[in-house]
C-alpha cells in the first residue's frame, strides 16, 4: 500500500462492473474489524464476510479475501488507504449520548477541516462536513451524506463545533449521536488558520481549505455550467483524486481519480463501473493549480454551491 504504517481505514472499489459496493475497512468498526466491513454506498450496519481475509492490514500489505466487489479473478479494483498523522488526520470512534448542549466530545490533536462520520451499530448516513461551507465559523451546521445523492441538509443548532483540538457534537441526530451508539469517525485538518481563503486562481473563484504539507483541500464555489471553467485548489501539486458534489441539488457525487482517463469518473454513492463523460472534467487532467470542469450540474451546475474535496 505504501504508507509508513498500517491503514486504519481503507476505501475499496471494483472498477470495472457496474455491480459492486464501495467496501470500507476502519480499524474501530468492531472488536474485529478484520472480519467486517461497512458500504460507503450504503447506510447499512456492519456486513461480515470474507472481505480481508480476516487479517488486519500490515505497515506494507492489505490483506484481501475471496469477496468478488474486493478480490475477483482479474478485476480492476482502486483501493484508498489512510492512517493517522499526529496533528493532521484521526481515524476513531466514540459513542453518541444524544445531548444537545456539546458536552459529548472528541480529542483529535487538531482542528478538524474535514469530518465524516458513520454509524456502526446500526443503520446510519455517512454525515460530511467541513469547515468551508462555514467558513467564517466553527458552528457546524451543514451536511452532505456520502451514501446518497441529496442535496444538503442543515441542522437547526449545530451539528457540531471544531475546536482547537477536535470536535464537540450538538444535536441528538441519530446518525451522529443517538444515546449508546458507536460511530466511526475521518477526520482531517485544514492549514494553520481555523479560516478558509478566497483563491483566485481559477476562472470560478472559490474558497479553500488548503493543507499542500499533506495534499489534502476543500474548495468550495459556485458553477456556471461554462465548458472549460477552471477552479484552483491550493494545493502545491496537481490532485490524484477529487469528489465533487453539488450542494443544492440531488444529484450524484462524482469522484475522478488518477488512474482513471481524463473523460471517466465514478459515482461516490452507487455500484456503477467508471463511466465515461466529458462533460464532468472537460477531457482535462488537473494542474498543480486549477482543475477544469465541463458544463454538467453534478460538478459545475449553473449558479450551484459546489464543494470538491481533492487530495
Amino acid at each position: 500500500h505504501g504508507l509508513s504504517s498500517a491503514p486504519e481505514m481503507m476505501i475499496v472499489k471494483r472498477r470495472d462492473t457496474g455491480s459492486s459496493n464501495w467496501w470500507t475497512y476502519h480499524k474501530d468498526n468492531t472488536a474485529a474489524p478484520a472480519t467486517d466491513a461497512l458500504r460507503l454506498d450504503g447506510d447499512n450496519a456492519t456486513t461480515d464476510d470474507n472481505f480481508w481475509n480476516d487479517t488486519v492490514p500490515s505497515s506494507s500489505l492489505i490483506n484481501l479475501g475471496t469477496y468478488g466487489d474486493v478480490n475477483a479473478s482479474s478485476g480492476t479494483f482502486i483501493a484508498y488507504c489512510f492512517h493517522s498523522v499526529t496533528g493532521y488526520s484521526k481515524f476513531g470512534t466514540y459513542t453518541g449520548d444524544a445531548t444537545t448542549n456539546h458536552s459529548n466530545s472528541v480529542t483529535l490533536g487538531f482542528r478538524p477541516a474535514f469530518l465524516m462520520v458513520k454509524k456502526t451499530s446500526g443503520t446510519g448516513n455517512w454525515v460530511i462536513v467541513d469547515n468551508v461551507r462555514n467558513p467564517m465559523s466553527n458552528d457546524v451546521d451543514k451536511y452532505v451524506k456520502a451514501d446518497t445523492s441529496d442535496a444538503e441538509a442543515t441542522q437547526s443548532g449545530e451539528l457540531f463545533k471544531f475546536t482547537s483540538t477536535g470536535f464537540t457534537i450538538g444535536a441528538n441526530l441519530g446518525d451522529v449521536n443517538a444515546n449508546g451508539a458507536t460511530y466511526i469517525y475521518m477526520a482531517f485538518a485544514g492549514g494553520m488558520d481555523s479560516i478558509s481563503d478566497y483563491n483566485t486562481t481559477g476562472s470560478i473563484d472559490s474558497r479553500v481549505k488548503a493543507n499542500p504539507t499533506y495534499g489534502q483541500s476543500i474548495v468550495s464555489y459556485v458553477g456556471n455550467a461554462t465548458a472549460g471553467a477552471t477552479v484552483g485548489h491550493g494545493l502545491s501539486s496537481a490532485p490524484e483524486m477529487m469528489i465533487i458534489k453539488n450542494r443544492d441539488q440531488a444529484i450524484d457525487w462524482i469522484a475522478w481519480h488518477e488512474a482513471l482517463a481524463d473523460d471517466h469518473h465514478l459515482r461516490f454513492h452507487d455500484t456503477h463501473a467508471a463511466l465515461n463523460s466529458s462533460t464532468r472534467f472537460n477531457s482535462t487532467d488537473p494542474s498543480s493549480t486549477v482543475f477544469t470542469l465541463g458544463t454538467q450540474d453534478d460538478t459545475n451546475g449553473s449558479s450551484k454551491n459546489m464543494i470538491a474535496y481533492c487530495f
